[in-house]
């Protein structure tokens, strides 16, 4: 570990020292395996005593990591600037969870020692604040949300809320928040499907058009334009499209993936390549792919089903 240890400090004098100190031991190690050591990423991997993908995620957010704080670094010299306008409390969790790598939950423990800390409350602060800045023509407020986003999305754990995380730059991340949603097409409640179908279809212009899968059978249904429609089927993770055709085009290869039975690696190859293209063309993409599905998610859009 001797050359090792060396290497990496060779490579250290050669980087931004202060991007540098950001990175965790596992994304210094990473790099300088790879570089100093000149091995191959298997190589790597086993050094590290990492599987070959968790390895690759490891150097991938390294490398991101080290160009991303050097470059904002160079303009600001600091994460965070001093001078940044928004929320304080904000400021100084996202900066500490960028600076010092601190998880959330740790962070929320710690302000929980004060009694009138509200978690949801603080969490909607932050989503919140992060929507200022995207919005926000101010050069410096958008230096500051672009680094916050791209961190968000590398980091081996978010930090943002989910209303204002983008997908994560990882696709063994992403494959597991569509797996979630194709499973929701299939598992979801009859009685509940018969629900939204009620309240929320319409031959009432404008409409959107839902596709589900129900009683075996694939089917499309008009459905009102409404902000709560919408945003019910957004939490229940269901796509809708603004012609029967893009409905048809995405539910049909889902209702048949479904119903393949035992699958072959090349079945999973296929279908998910196609999929990520078909959901691309919903009217609500964005919105779904912030949500990952899970029992109290859907509790909660089936109680908000009432109000529809």
């Amino acid at each position: 570990m001797t050359r090792l240890n060396s290497k990496i400090v060779n490579l250290m004098n050669k980087v931004n020292k202060k991007a540098w100190a950001i990175l965790n031991e596992d994304e210094k190690t990473s790099l300088g395996i790879q570089l100093g050591l000149q091995k191959s990423s298997w190589e790597a991997g086993e050094i590290m005593q990492k599987s070959h993908y968790k390895y690759l995620e490891i150097k991938y957010r390294a490398e991101k990591y080290l160009r991303m704080f050097t470059e904002h670094l160079e303009l600001y010299d600091e994460v965070v600037p001093a001078y940044a306008s928004g929320h304080k409390d904000v400021i100084s969790y996202l900066r500490d969870c960028m600076e010092k790598r601190a998880k959330p939950n740790d962070l929320f423990r710690k302000k929980a020692e004060d009694r009138e800390f509200n978690k949801d409350y603080f969490n909607n602060k932050i989503s919140d604040q992060v929507r200022k800045w995207g919005r926000s023509e101010d050069p410096h407020d958008q230096s500051i949300f672009n680094l916050v986003k791209e961190f968000d999305r590398y980091n081996n754990f978010r930090i943002l809320p989910k209303d204002v995380q983008e997908p994560s730059a990882f696709k063994r991340r992403i494959k597991k928040a569509y797996m979630k949603h194709v499973k929701v097409l299939s598992t979801i409640p009859k009685l509940s499907l018969m629900k939204i179908i009620k309240l929320c279809k319409t031959n009432k212009k404008p409409f959107y058009f839902l596709p589900i899968i129900m009683d075996g059978m694939v089917q499309v249904h008009r459905v009102k334009q409404t902000r709560t429609t919408v945003e019910v089927l957004n939490q229940v993770a269901f796509y809708i499209f603004d012609s029967d055709a893009k409905a048809k085009e995405y539910i049909i290869p889902v209702f048949h993936y479904l119903n393949k039975g035992k699958k072959d690696c090349r079945d999973g190859l296929e279908f998910w390549e196609q999929y990520r293209e078909l959901i691309k063309t919903a009217h609500n993409y964005n919105e779904v792919q912030q949500i990952t599905p899970s029992r109290k998610y859907l509790e909660i859009a089936y109680k908000r089903l009432e109000f529809v």
